[in-house]
């Protein structure tokens, strides 16, 4: 049970990295994003937000999300395709049998 626990977190967590990745590369160019100015109460926190530096500081936080994304699924794709080696009986790449090094005396 705790691996199928463990997989279903690591699915809800790559999911959650795709939509707030997605979310975060394109709200700050939205027309969206110009109506939230209007609800900021301060007008030098309106320039800040509507500055293109801090659109493009929350787009890059998106990218950073998917990138997470992107390698847990390659972590979990190399993590199962080690597991059916192992139980194959080999470990992918080793072609060639490890040898064992004389003891030192």
């Amino acid at each position: 049970m705790p691996a199928v626990r463990f997989a279903t977190n690591r699915l809800l967590f790559v999911g959650y990295c795709v939509v707030a990745g997605d979310f975060l590369c394109l709200a700050p160019w939205l027309p969206g994003w110009a109506r939230l100015l209007t609800h900021l109460p301060w007008p030098e926190l309106q320039t800040l937000v509507a500055h293109p530096l801090t659109r493009s500081a929350v787009t890059a936080f998106g990218v950073i999300h998917l990138v997470w994304s992107l390698h847990d699924v390659d972590q979990w794709a190399r993590e199962r395709e080690q597991a059916a080696a192992q139980e194959a009986g080999s470990v992918p790449g080793s072609e060639h049998p490890r040898q064992e090094e004389p003891a030192i005396r």
